[in-house]
């Protein structure tokens, strides 16, 4: 990777920390207008536990297809409940941690049991830039099954009701109680290695628990992503109106200006789909590749469309990108975009086998719409999808790109 492409990491990295790591303020503020037709979820009402509190008791479907409640858990010594989730940077950091607490306390008479508390309607798509995955309970089940989670994964994503019963305001998040299910320690699985109260929280409550010792700190400050509550959906439409507000264009591109765009002397990554209308896999994933675009607006990433159709169906074409809201991401410090440089082209050379040739396909390959290609600066060129657009392809090479 070039040492400018390791420039643009270290914005990403300190993205990643300012937009979706340990703070609550992790969320936008929340927008001031809002459609009046539409009616959210209020603010939640959370209390919270304190020490000695019993657990509240909880009916919410698994991934397994089994609906749990509380009393299931009535024979464990120990229950550990752990509030966390697909999306959150830090609550995949600390997954493994979760799953080996799960796997050597098992035989200890130590149960944990993990839900996610967010409502997916309630998350902006800036805020799964970090992964492939949302926190749907589709996602859920996609997630648990990749990992092989040895503990059951719980949805309360619709009512919420665990979530504020118990205080789980952030991800990742424990509650443990003892065998009288009444609330012995709450708060970090795992506290950041640079924290002042650095350490494995949750192993040390156990551990003094299951020895009849007394826990010397039975409450620590959870580190992570804010509970996505129901009511952030006004902020997810606000955002989705203002995108779909900003002006669609496409300009023309000859291919020595389209060489040009492939070599990428810019300080960005780009990702060039080709794509036509004849073709209905292209037309059908563009709303794919505009989410694409939503999704890491704050990441220094460039998703250019290049439309190879005759010069007569250009109309048709941008019809197409007007449709699905095809708009460029506003710059930003950690998306060095320049606002004049479009997106979005119709090509308007007579060689299509000399524009596929500027993006370097692998030998024996011949190239047709779509066709998508990652460029880093300097120009090479480190993943191609070809006679197809797979957006999730894409998110799990994006993601690899962006943690490097």
């Amino acid at each position: 990777m070039s040492r400018v492409f390791r420039s643009c990491a270290v914005l990403t990295a300190t993205a990643v920390l300012m937009l979706s790591s340990g703070l609550q303020a992790a969320d936008k503020p929340e927008p001031t207008t809002q459609p009046k037709a539409k009616k959210y979820p209020a603010y939640p009402q959370v209390n919270g536990l304190n020490i000695g509190d019993p657990a509240p008791d909880f009916k919410l479907p698994g991934v397994d297809g089994k609906t749990h409640t509380l009393a299931e858990y009535k024979d464990a010594k120990v229950l550990a409940i752990v509030f966390t989730c697909n999306h959150c940077p830090t609550s995949r950091m600390q997954e493994d941690a979760i799953i080996k607490l799960s796997t050597d306390y098992a035989r200890k008479g130590v149960k944990l049991v993990a839900i996610s508390p967010n409502d997916p309607g309630a998350l902006r798509p800036d805020e799964v830039a970090g992964t492939v995955l949302g926190d749907s309970f589709e996602e859920m089940k996609i997630r648990a099954k990749e990992k092989k989670y040895p503990f059951p994964y719980l949805y309360d994503g619709d009512t919420q009701k665990a979530a504020m019963a118990y205080g789980a305001t952030l991800t990742p998040m424990v509650f443990i109680f003892d065998a009288e299910r009444k609330l012995r320690y709450t708060g970090a699985v795992e506290s950041p290695p640079y924290s002042a109260s650095g350490g494995p929280h949750a192993k040390v409550a156990i551990e003094a628990m299951l020895s009849g010792e007394k826990i010397v700190y039975d409450r620590t400050r959870p580190f992570g992503c804010s509970t996505k509550w129901g009511f952030k959906r006004r902020s997810v439409d606000y955002d989705t109106a203002m995108w779909n507000e900003k002006p669609v264009t496409m300009a023309d591109i000859d291919l020595a200006g389209f060489k040009k765009l492939a070599a990428n002397d810019a300080n960005v990554l780009k990702l060039i789909c080709v794509w036509a209308l004849d073709d209905k896999s292209s037309v059908a994933a563009m709303s794919d590749l505009v989410m694409l675009r939503r999704i890491y607006q704050h990441r220094p990433l460039e998703l250019i469309t290049v439309n190879i159709d005759p010069a007569a169906k250009k109309k048709e074409a941008l019809a197409v990108l007007k449709k699905n809201h095809a708009a460029k991401p506003d710059p930003s410090r950690f998306a060095p975009i320049d606002p004049k440089t479009p997106i979005n082209y119709k090509f308007t050379g007579k060689d299509i086998d000399a524009l596929f040739k500027a993006l370097k396909p692998k030998e024996g390959v011949k190239p047709a719409a779509p066709y998508s290609v990652m460029i880093i600066p300097g120009g090479e060129v480190i993943h191609t999808q070809a006679k197809q657009l797979d957006p999730r392809g894409l998110r799990a090479k994006l993601v690899t790109v962006f943690r490097r």
